[in-house]
């Protein structure tokens, strides 16, 4: 039997680059590996990076759901002048981003982000579950800053829509904290967050697991919520057929 391809995707410049794949449905099928990837921000890659990231994964879509002025301030990925389908989906960019203080629990800043994202920006989340559902646009990725909040939101409805289970994609959410320390040191840098500690650019369980209740208490969960937002039964059908086997 062929070994599957690895969760984490080895890339220079990429710390948070992961496949989608692999995950068990509630129905017996499984995710498609190497079609859907999520990522820290994308304009850390190398040439070296790139050149596979188009070649070997034929990465044909990317979904930056950054805001314009981090993109501004941070770089585009030089994917985004080349063959390749760029979307900029800014699921905060009706919201000011603003550096946490210094004794911020992260825990209440990221569950007052989270929150703010799925009942203020559903238009955007259905705009980019849309646009990964549309024919021709695999194998895509999409991506934030760190690839923990706001790809891991997409990656729970995306993960929720194709039928895994909730255990499963607390398990994808938490995988950030498995290179913490490379990726919290570049966050670091990153101006507002000198005082920061690692910790605090920890995934947190417990905010995934509020948008999870929430998405169930009131929309029974990723899909209708999704379909509240606009986002048809055929579309999702559409990237069902395009993710699962």
């Amino acid at each position: 039997m062929a070994k599957a391809p690895s969760r984490f995707v080895s890339l220079q410049g990429c710390f948070n680059f992961r496949d989608l794949g692999g995950y068990r449905t509630q129905d017996g099928r499984s995710v498609k590996w190497l079609r859907l990837f999520r990522s820290d921000a994308i304009h850390h890659a190398t040439s070296d990076d790139i050149s596979r990231l188009q070649g070997e994964l034929g990465i044909f879509t990317v979904v930056d759901l950054r805001n314009p002025e981090e993109i501004q301030q941070a770089g585009l990925t030089t994917m985004a002048g080349s063959s390749v389908r760029y979307h900029n989906v800014a699921y905060l960019g009706a919201r000011q981003i603003v550096p946490p203080g210094a004794d911020e629990d992260p825990v209440a800043r990221l569950t007052n982000i989270y929150q703010w994202i799925i009942r203020n920006a559903g238009a955007r989340i259905a705009e980019s579950l849309n646009i990964l559902s549309e024919g021709g646009n695999l194998p895509a990725v999409f991506h934030c800053t760190a690839g923990k909040d706001r790809a891991g939101i997409l990656a729970a409805m995306v993960l929720g829509v194709l039928g895994v289970d909730r255990d499963q994609i607390m398990q994808d959410y938490v995988l950030t904290n498995e290179i913490i320390d490379e990726l919290g040191e570049r966050l670091r840098a990153r101006p507002g967050n000198e005082h920061r500690t690692l910790d605090s650019f920890r995934a947190q369980p417990k905010v995934m697991e509020m948008v999870l209740d929430e998405l169930a208490d009131k929309h029974g969960g990723p899909a209708g919520y999704l379909q509240a937002h606009g986002v048809t039964n055929g579309t999702i059908d559409k990237l069902r057929d395009a993710l699962l086997e």
